[in-house]
C-alpha cells in the first residue's frame, strides 16, 4: 500500500521539487499551499495520476484551514504517514525599523502556524505508525538561519530559531510514540525559489530601496534622526553585499532538487538522524560552530568576522 506525504507549500520551488520526487516514488502526495488550483505545474502534475496527488488550501496565518487540509488526506488515503513543513516567508530590515506587526506576521507564518499544523497531524502520525508498524515523520525544511544570526534577517532568523528549538524537543518527546523528526537544512540561497522576491513588499522601506539599487531621500527627517537611518543605509548596503555570498546566485549554491533529494533521504534511511545540512560545506560560519574542535567562543568570533 503506497504511504502518503502531506507537503505544505507545494505549488513551487522546494515544496514543487518534493512533490514531484515523491510522486515518482510511487507515494500519495497531499499538496497544500494557498491556492493549489492556481499551479500549473501541480495541474500538469495531478494529470499524470489524479488518484496520487490531492490538492489542498492550506493558509499559514489561517488556522482554521488546517483542520479541513488534513481530514481531506485522511478521507483520501486513509492516512498521514509524514507531515513535511516547507512553507515560510522572510520579512527583512533592521530590527529597530521594523514593527511589531511585521514581527507577529513573521512568526505566524515560520512558526506559529507550523507549530499548531503539526500538533494537529500528531494523532493521525501516531495512528500511522500504530497501524503499520513503520515510522511516521515529521519533516522540516528549515534554513542555516535557524543556527547562526543574520544582521538584517532578525526577524526571520527568530522564527527559525524557534523551530529548531520546537522540533529538537519534538525529537526526543515524540519517538516513543513511533513518529521521527528531522530537519533538512538548506544552507544559503537555493536555486530554483522565489524564496527573495516573493518576500520583497515586506521588507523595512529603506533597505528595500537600496536593495532596489535606489538612494533614500532623508533629506524631510531630523538630523539626529537622519544620522541614524544613513548608517543603517551603509550598513544595509554592505550586510547584504554579504549576504550575496551565500544567495542562490552564489557559485555552488544547491538548487531546490538537491533539498528535495535531502528530504527524501531523511524520510526513506531508516536513521535515527536529526539534521540534514544541504550547503554547509566550506561555510565559514558552520565550520566554525560545528567543526569538531570549535566551541561557541570560536563561533561567534567568527561570524563576527564575517560580517564586519
Amino acid at each position: 500500500m503506497a504511504r502518503t506525504i502531506f507537503v505544505v507549500g507545494s505549488s513551487s520551488g522546494i515544496g514543487l521539487e518534493i512533490v514531484r520526487l515523491f510522486f515518482s516514488k510511487g507515494w500519495n502526495v497531499v499538496a497544500a499551499s494557498r491556492n493549489p488550483s492556481a499551479s500549473e505545474d501541480l495541474q500538469a502534475l495531478r494529470s499524470q495520476d489524479s488518484a496520487r496527488l490531492l490538492l489542498v488550501a492550506l493558509e499559514l496565518s489561517s488556522p482554521d484551514t488546517f483542520s479541513p487540509a488534513l481530514d481531506a488526506a485522511v478521507k483520501a488515503y486513509g492516512t498521514i504517514d509524514v507531515l513535511l513543513n516547507n512553507a515560510g516567508i522572510n520579512i527583512i530590515g533592521a530590527f529597530e525599523l521594523l514593527s511589531q506587526e511585521n514581527l507577529r506576521k513573521q512568526l505566524e507564518v515560520n512558526f506559529f502556524g507550523p507549530a499548531q499544523l503539526t500538533r494537529l497531524a500528531i494523532p493521525h502520525l501516531r495512528s500511522s505508525a500504530t497501524k503499520s508498524g513503520k515510522q511516521s515523520l515529521i519533516i522540516g525544511i528549515t534554513s542555516g538561519s535557524g543556527h547562526f544570526g543574520l544582521p538584517l534577517f532578525s526577524f526571520y532568523t527568530a522564527s527559525k530559531f524557534a523551530y529548531e528549538g520546537l522540533t529538537e524537543s519534538l525529537y526526543h518527546e515524540l519517538a516513543p510514540h513511533g513518529i521521527a523528526v528531522k530537519n533538512v537544512v538548506p544552507v544559503g540561497g537555493i536555486r530554483g525559489t522565489k524564496f527573495g522576491t516573493n518576500n520583497f513588499p515586506d521588507a523595512e522601506p529603506l533597505l528595500l530601496a537600496t536593495l532596489m539599487g535606489q538612494q533614500p531621500n532623508l533629506s524631510g527627517e531630523e538630523p539626529e534622526r537622519r544620522d541614524v537611518l544613513q548608517k543603517y543605509v551603509e550598513n544595509g548596503a554592505k550586510t547584504m553585499g554579504k549576504a550575496m555570498t551565500m544567495s542562490d546566485q552564489a557559485e555552488g549554491a544547491k538548487s531546490a532538487t538537491d533539498v528535495a533529494e535531502a528530504a527524501w533521504n531523511a524520510v526513506d534511511d531508516g536513521e535515527s538522524k536529526f539534521r540534514y545540512f544541504v550547503g554547509a560545506e566550506g561555510h565559514p560560519i558552520f565550520e566554525a560552530k560545528y567543526g569538531e574542535t570549535c566551541n561557541d567562543e570560536a563561533y561567534m568570533e567568527k561570524a563576527r568576522q564575517f560580517w564586519a
